[in-house]
């Protein structure tokens, strides 16, 4: 499995996203082996000026992308304490703290009140597992048991964005359950809608292309 097989390197040690060095360190979903943080930023375009989450960063490379994109203002929480501390270790390395930081939460726990953002992202840990199974703090990188979380998300998010924000999730329907992201939109009011797609790389080892959906306001 690549998630185990990520963990044989020897860390610390710095990968390339988009031509950015990024540092990795242990217990943290890397870059270098699991695709999903080049695409995704391509997919998100982060304008300048904008308030943008990030939920779930691992090793802060989209969050820190859209620090150095120009974002007014960037928070990253993540449940996993090799995450937070990887991505602060990245704030430092691409001298971005006086517009970007670090929490450490579950969703959106880490949230002072009033806080709103004009963007909030999550790559979803999209691999299905049943109701019960307790991952590890590295699995919950890929493994949603129940999709229990990503319904938290759909149904928290939108109190959390600013007048005409987004609400955007990080998915593969190729091993993700699309219609049961779906159904749970549905359920909660919100429409999913793909909004950008991309293969995966040549060389990748499994054919999982990638889409970018957004929740909206189901009408009518």
């Amino acid at each position: 499995m690549l998630l185990t097989g990520s963990q044989k390197d020897t860390f610390p040690y710095d990968t390339e996203v988009l031509g950015v060095p990024m540092v990795v360190l242990a217990d943290v979903f890397s870059p270098k082996y699991l695709m999903g943080a080049e695409p995704f930023t391509r997919m998100l375009d982060v304008q300048p000026g904008i308030d943008f989450l990030e939920i779930g960063p691992g090793t802060g490379a989209i969050a820190v992308h859209a620090a150095l994109a120009g974002a007014r203002r960037v928070l990253a929480i993540d449940i996993n304490p090799a995450a937070v501390a990887n991505t602060q270790a990245n704030i430092e390395k691409h001298g971005v703290a006086d517009r970007m930081e670090v929490r450490q939460g579950d969703i959106f726990s880490a949230l002072r009140p009033g806080e709103t953002f004009d963007v909030i992202f999550w790559n979803v840990p999209f691999g299905y597992v049943e109701p019960g199974y307790e991952p590890t703090p590295l699995q919950r990188s890929c493994l949603d048991p129940g999709y229990e979380a990503t319904r938290r998300y759909i149904h928290e998010g939108p109190r959390h964005l600013s007048p005409g924000g987004r609400l955007l999730l990080g998915f593969s329907s190729a091993i993700g359950r699309l219609e049961l992201v779906e159904r749970i939109a549905d359920e909660e009011g919100m429409e999913a809608r793909i909004v950008a797609t991309e293969p995966p790389p040549p060389d990748f080892p499994m054919p999982m292309p990638l889409e970018l959906i957004q929740f909206v306001p189901r009408t009518g």
